[in-house]
């Protein structure tokens, strides 16, 4: 009997520990391949940049942007350049907005190839 109850502990303790096993194994690692971007994107994809804005994949998906399209917000300025500007590439309420001063919204700036944060 009492090798039985013995037994039973056993096997209690082996399911178990396999069930935490399969839970952490079944996976909440966003990134498991290291490509800067969560799955399905493919360690050869984190590079690149689909959609032509400057920003690769990983990095529109850590800004939380779209990686297959250059203006996210719509604003008319390119994700890339926002970012780079230091604008929020996920909203279009900066696309009116006058940086420096100089009396041209930051779409003006874009559209005229200069720089939002210098006059």
């Amino acid at each position: 009997m009492k090798k039985k109850m013995q037994t039973k502990k056993n096997t209690s303790m082996i399911i178990a520990l396999l069930l935490v096993l399969m839970a952490g194994s079944s996976g909440v690692n966003a990134d498991p391949d290291g490509d800067g971007g969560s799955d399905p994107l493919d360690p050869t994809d984190g590079g690149a940049d689909w959609d032509g804005d400057g920003l690769t994949n990983a990095e529109e998906q850590n800004a939380g942007t779209d990686m297959n399209n250059a203006d996210t917000d719509n604003d008319g300025m390119g994700d890339g350049w926002e970012a780079g500007y230091g604008l929020n590439p996920n909203s279009a309420s900066d696309s009116g907005a006058d940086l420096d001063g100089d009396e041209l919204t930051n779409l003006e700036e874009y559209q005229s190839g200069t720089n939002p944060n210098l006059a």
